[in-house]
């Protein structure tokens, strides 16, 4: 085991660190001016390519995705109308909708997790009288399924509502170059909205939403954050069209060299008897199950004791715990194979941890 720290809880998936020194220089971190009023610097260039590499009309960039999902399900206006989310869906969106429930009345109901079935059925039971908004995640690190978006599509078209997909895990490694679950799965249409934030395949904090030219632009005009909040920073911003420029010139090098690590680990856990995710992920998101919550915390524990860095975790879309190692393309095989084996030693020998501060996990 190397002495140095082995970090397997970032998910800058694809490796991109932006050091100040790699990115374009800025004249000033903010200008102090509202979005509403004139984009920063750089915004332009970030959103052209994002839409581009998204296959949409036009695309907008925020602060992050807690800013665009507090404005955009307020647009869906009043009690006549309805947000359907999937039961699994990003907490963030969920608060997004449920703001949305508290200060415009928008009726909001839950469908069981990748069902289209489950959402005809609420349809059927829930009539919406004004506009429709079905919501939910392009792909589930938890369960390492893609969510069946053609299904939602049709659905959404059939009841002259919108598909709203949260992307955030998928953008940048699935689909042609990256652009993510609708263009991995060949769904296309003025009535989906792609949301995603930047900071994990592209390593950028700031949020992009891409759709059609009008919807977007009156979600930019009509926002709320956009008065009220702070726009992306220069840096998040260079960083972004940095990332941009990268991921056209040499990302399928870099998605392919993440793939071949999953790969590894993969192999790797299953030499080892270790109850990973499903067989059919290759997704970095890597979940190594364990018994229980508690169990759980102490195998974290003693993993970081060790200089293995994970993320313990309760999948939204199941009971099960596990402790996950977020895979990246600047892995070393070293790396997998020195966390995989110290993996191995802690979790026979950890017991639950019954006393200490409670987690949020």
């Amino acid at each position: 085991m190397q002495n140095a720290c082995i970090d397997f809880a970032s998910a800058r998936y694809l490796g991109f660190r932006h050091a100040s020194t790699e990115l374009e220089p800025w004249r000033e971190l903010t200008t102090g001016v509202p979005a509403v009023l004139r984009e920063p610097p750089g915004a332009g260039a970030v959103t052209r390519s994002i839409a581009q590499l998204a296959g949409a009309e036009h695309a907008a960039v925020f602060p992050s995705t807690l800013h665009l999902f507090w404005d955009l399900f307020q647009h869906a206006g009043g009690p006549s109308d309805l947000v359907a989310y999937d039961d699994g869906i990003y907490p963030i969106m969920q608060w997004g909708i449920e703001m949305a429930g508290v200060r415009r009345g928008v009726s909001h109901r839950r469908f069981a997790h990748h069902d289209p079935g489950a959402l005809a059925r609420l349809l059927r039971d829930h009539q919406c009288a004004g506009r429709l908004w079905i919501a939910v995640d392009g792909f589930c690190p938890g369960c390492g399924r893609a969510a069946p978006l053609g299904a939602y599509a049709e659905i959404a078209r059939a009841h002259g509502g919108a598909l709203v997909v949260e992307d955030t895990q998928a953008f940048g490694l699935l689909g042609e170059r990256g652009g993510g679950s609708l263009m991995a799965q060949g769904v296309r249409g003025a009535d989906t909205v792609m949301v995603a934030s930047l900071a994990k395949a592209f390593g950028a904090p700031l949020c992009v939403v891409a759709g059609a030219r009008e919807r977007i632009l009156r979600l930019q005009r009509e926002s709320e954050t956009r008065v009220h909040a702070s726009p992306p920073s220069a840096a998040s911003l260079a960083a972004a069209k940095a990332a941009c420029v990268t991921n056209a010139r040499e990302g399928d090098r870099l998605r392919q060299r993440l793939a071949r690590r999953v790969a590894h680990f993969r192999a790797c856990a299953a030499g080892l008897g270790i109850a990973a995710s499903s067989a059919q992920s290759a997704f970095p998101v890597q979940r190594c199950w364990l018994d229980d919550r508690q169990r759980a915390r102490g195998v974290y524990e003693e993993l970081a004791r060790r200089g293995v860095r994970t993320v313990p975790q309760q999948s939204r879309c199941g009971p099960r715990t596990s402790i996950t190692f977020l895979v990246r393309a600047d892995h070393s095989f070293e790396n997998i194979e020195d966390a995989l084996t110290t993996f191995t030693r802690v979790s026979r020998t950890c017991r639950r941890v019954t006393s200490g501060e409670r987690r949020p996990w």
